[in-house]
């Protein structure tokens, strides 16, 4: 662990790889040896993807096995600063990773961080969605391999080019046209592994929950989900990112006594890519939240990691990334520790700290990517 960056709630460069499957943490635009970083926000975005095609060559990997690139970002006016070094890095549009650009609140003096996950030995292929198109130069999405990844894909009508003004109508139309992302891949909605759902209004939650019970209707095969309250552009209702497999879902995996308020799995598997819902410190025993703060909820929310990877018939070696979601970026050395005291120095999965606003009752929560 590199302390100097943990203290200051930044992610250690790292990148985790399993068999072919690959994830990193959050790569800045600073110096990777000492963490120094430029105080001009352009310098950091160039070197933020400079740095991630370091790490990746260190790895014997090139920018055509990454899948998807996740950018962060303080805030909607450092959005600009984003395409041209992009377009450095991935100059060819039919063989560009899908991209997803979050405004979430960053460590002090970081402008951007990116995020790369890819498949060794494998090109990434660009996908479209026939009447959609993203205004900057990135796909709707991409696979490598068989694994797909989405950039925003929201409920604009392909045969308008436009968002209905009904909400419900706008969600409605985001599940289907990430249905129609898999058929382009080759796949269906039934190898969709993971959503983010990012919603303007949880008012509209409801709706959401409807559409998705509604493309997903067996109990016993849907696909993980993350749901986030987000300020959205222009008043829209909804944006996904999906990660599926086209060849299909596999199954789910829970852990008695551990359950969420809404009908999601704890963890879904499609292909070899296994990926979790939020984990949180829920004592199995009771099935209520543990007592106490970060400290119980870190050890119990371990607990129920390992506990959801032997499920899958395998050990927590098998998990490649975390992302670890905290209410205060000064828990992150902490944490990492905690973490690593589960894992060996070879096995350490990437971390991945974000900054969120929390319900009230949690002070952590973990997402897996793991590859079975």
């Amino acid at each position: 662990m590199n302390a100097s960056w943990l203290d200051r709630g930044i992610d250690p460069p790292a990148l985790r790889r399993i068999d072919r499957f690959y994830g990193t943490s959050g790569i800045t635009g600073g110096d990777l040896r000492t963490g120094e970083l430029p105080g001009d926000a352009t310098a950091q975005f160039e070197c933020a993807f400079a740095n991630l095609r370091s790490l990746l060559a260190a790895h014997a990997l090139g920018p055509e096995t990454i899948g998807l690139v996740n950018v962060f970002i303080a805030g909607r006016d450092a959005r600009p600063l984003i395409d041209l070094p992009w377009l450095a890095m991935f100059p060819n549009a039919e063989q560009c990773p899908a991209r997803k650009t979050n405004e979430v609140g960053l460590p002090d003096g970081v402008h951007v961080q990116v995020q790369a996950f890819g498949i060794a030995g494998e090109s990434c292929r660009s996908l479209e969605i026939p009447g959609l198109r993203h205004r900057g130069p990135l796909p709707m999405g991409a696979i490598v391999g068989s694994t797909v990844f989405s950039s925003v894909i929201g409920g604009d009508d392909p045969a308008t080019g436009a968002p209905a003004e009904d909400p419900d109508e706008q969600i409605a139309q985001a599940f289907r046209n990430a249905t129609r992302l898999m058929e382009q891949a080759g796949g269906s909605a039934e190898g969709i592994n993971h959503l983010w759902v990012f919603l303007g209004d949880m008012a509209h939650a409801s709706s959401m929950l409807d559409a998705y019970l509604a493309l997903f209707p067996d109990p016993s095969s849907r696909p993980a989900r993350k749901t986030v309250p987000y300020a959205l552009p222009g008043g829209l209702a909804v944006q996904l990112q999906i990660v599926g497999d086209t060849r299909g879902r596999s199954a789910n995996f829970e852990v008695p006594g551990i359950g969420h308020h809404d009908p999601i799995p704890l963890a879904s598997l499609a292909g070899r890519l296994l990926q979790s819902s939020g984990i949180y410190g829920i004592d199995p025993e009771t099935s209520k939240m543990v007592e106490g703060g970060v400290v119980e909820q870190t050890h119990a929310s371990l607990d129920i990691l390992e506990h959801l990877i032997a499920r899958a018939g395998v050990g927590l070696s098998s998990v490649a990334v975390l992302t670890i979601l905290v209410r205060r970026y000064a828990d992150a050395a902490w944490l990492a520790e905690a973490v690593a005291d589960r894992f060996t120095t070879e096995t350490m999965p990437a971390l991945r700290f974000i900054a969120y606003p929390l319900p009230d009752e949690l002070a952590v929560q973990f997402h897996a990517t793991a590859w079975i």
